[in-house]
């Protein structure tokens, strides 16, 4: 099954990497700019807007489900 991406792969690998290295001090900050990469890779504008608005209104995400919650 095909999954549409809004960002190609090379790219997405390019960022990941500069978050790593640039936000390497920081890992809440790294957790939270992965996270929204991939809400934009996965669900584009619309994915990140999703994900924003579940943060204001602290629904749980997935990655605060492996990390023992908000």
């Amino acid at each position: 099954m095909h999954r549409e991406r809004y960002m190609g792969v090379s790219v997405e690998r390019v960022l990941r990497e500069v978050l790593r290295r640039e936000l390497s001090d920081d890992p809440e900050a790294l957790r939270l700019a992965e996270e929204i990469l991939q809400a934009y890779v996965t669900g584009g504008r619309r994915g990140v807007k999703q994900l924003v608005e579940a943060m204001l209104e602290g629904e749980p995400r997935a990655g605060a489900a492996e990390e023992g919650g908000d």
